[in-house]
């Protein structure tokens, strides 16, 4: 056999492996469904009672009332975020991807995050948030590794966090079951830069929760994020960040 012959089959062999070595990376950047910035359907299940399942009903409290029937007859007071189950409730990233030149979308969610919201009458006082950016999760692995080295680099920037800078009016005092609309003007910190916003939100006082969904814009330049640029992809320059948070008292 020619010396010449020898590097064609060995061409043809590295042609081979380059070949299936490509799927697991279009997998991992196929078209995920789209994040909805949309209020669950209201229910008195808590997120913590989803992702505790196995947690003991409270007793009854010594005047024989039942604990879980809410006292309050007003919104007023200060509410804490509950874990989510990355699903109905999360924080989550949607950023479109060209693969091959076909417009693919990219999402990831968490359930991991902290937070409070404090409401006064038809003012909402504050309003923050606190998501651990290294629990993101997509469907495959391959994306979320990339992430942590690149892109988000979430393995250098592990927080991401939200803090309102100034109270908020509502139109009127909010009223159960009802869903309000208010513009909340904050802080959003990623990648470890920190910018002024002003965003959207669609929120609904259950009696016993508050359940809040928005969404923010993303450049990523504003915040210092290259998008990550393959052979085979290119990520767009601007994405989304989508939340839908439960709060309890």
């Amino acid at each position: 056999m020619s010396k010449m012959t020898k590097i064609l089959i060995a061409i043809g062999a590295l042609a081979v492996i380059a070949f299936f070595a490509v799927p697991p990376i279009v997998s991992a950047i196929r078209d995920d469904d789209s994040l909805e910035a949309k209020l669950p359907p209201a229910s008195s299940t808590t997120a913590t009672d989803r992702t505790n399942p196995t947690s003991s009903s409270p007793s009854p409290s010594s005047d024989g009332s039942d604990p879980t029937t809410p006292n309050d007859t007003t919104a007023d007071g200060t509410w804490r975020a509950e874990p989510g189950d990355g699903a109905a409730f999360f924080v989550g990233y949607e950023i479109e991807e060209t693969l091959r030149g076909v417009d693919t979308t990219a999402t990831g969610t968490t359930g991991e995050y902290e937070g409070s919201l404090s409401v006064r009458n038809d003012i909402v006082d504050s309003l923050t948030l606190t998501v651990d950016m290294t629990t993101l999760r997509s469907d495959e692995t391959f994306r979320d590794d990339s992430i942590r080295r690149g892109g988000l680099e979430t393995e250098t920037f592990p927080e991401a966090t939200f803090v309102t800078t100034e109270p908020t009016t509502l139109a009127a005092v909010p009223a159960v079951g009802e869903t309000v609309t208010a513009a909340v003007t904050g802080e959003l910190t990623l990648h470890g830069v920190t910018r002024p916003i002003t965003i959207e939100v669609d929120a609904r006082w259950n009696g016993d929760t508050i359940d809040v969904t928005g969404e923010i814009p993303i450049v990523l330049a504003d915040y210092d994020i290259s998008p990550p640029q393959r052979s085979v992809v290119s990520v767009r320059d601007t994405g989304k960040v989508v939340f839908v948070v439960q709060f309890a008292r």
